[in-house]
């Protein structure tokens, strides 16, 4: 089953994908070193990967730029399982296709469309009351799932990725994007959205901020000793109504904060 991941922060390791440990030491996926997602220094370290099969039975590896959606080519079919130094990467630079480029082209037309309706959206209260509702909770990433399946432009979108990769000959491809969606009732969500084999959307919830900007933690046990500002609709009382029952308290250190404590 092919994974093709729609992401919205870090490369994937989904089971019909390379995990990203191997686009350095696996000839048929890529020699960059520089473009592991574990160096965080690396000019690559916001890009996706494509990785074609040319005309002579080498490996191509394309890397994207998530943000400008430029495209640099290496072909690192003659180095067998060796590394690559850093300042010889240039030497394998070649020149990228035009299917590549058209491929890119297309993904930043449908990107920009996912962000465009996902900036547009917003949770409505129906689906999460609030997003201290996002911790230890079990079935709100389902909620959220379910909301965003009625947008069928994402499907659309996603749709047509899918006929952009499948029909350019692409043996892998690592994509990946962070998106924000605001709540109604105030703060926001951040996730990942992939889809599997095109015919379902799933998401990986990445983290959520209350309307004071509070980062919402998504297990209790990571909020003790944190330092929280209420106002707005996030009182004490509503903070000790969701976290009593995880043992923890709201302490006041001010009219305008307090430091969530342990009772025990």
């Amino acid at each position: 089953m092919r994974i093709i991941t729609v992401l919205f922060l870090l490369f994937i390791h989904q089971t019909s994908f390379a995990d990203t440990s191997t686009l350095k030491n696996n000839t048929r996926e890529s020699k960059c070193d520089e473009c592991s997602e574990s160096n965080s220094t690396s000019k690559y370290a916001n890009s996706w990967h494509l990785i074609t099969l040319d005309s002579s039975g080498g490996y191509l590896s394309h890397i994207i730029d998530e943000k400008t959606y430029d495209v640099i080519t290496y072909d690192f079919s003659s180095v067998g399982d060796n590394e690559i130094p850093q300042d010889l990467l240039p030497n394998f630079i070649r020149s990228t296709p035009i299917e590549i480029i058209n491929v890119a082209n297309q993904l930043k037309t449908e990107f920009t469309e996912i962000e465009k309706i996902l900036k547009k959206e917003v949770i409505p209260e129906k689906t999460l009351k609030s997003a201290w509702r996002l911790m230890n909770c079990g079935f709100c990433k389902g909620d959220i799932e379910n909301y965003i399946k009625q947008k069928s432009s994402i499907k659309n979108s996603l749709l047509h990725i899918e006929k952009a990769i499948n029909g350019n000959n692409i043996t892998t491809a690592l994509l990946s994007k962070e998106y924000t969606m605001n709540i109604e009732t105030g703060g926001n969500v951040k996730f990942q959205l992939y889809t599997i084999n095109f015919t379902d959307i799933s998401i990986k919830y990445l983290s959520a901020n209350d309307e004071n900007g509070n980062e919402i933690p998504k297990h209790d046990t990571s909020l003790i000793g944190k330092e929280i500002k209420i106002g707005n609709n996030i009182s004490a009382e509503f903070i000790n109504s969701i976290i009593n029952q995880f043992n923890l308290f709201y302490e006041p250190k001010n009219e305008f904060s307090g430091i969530i404590k342990d009772k025990s």
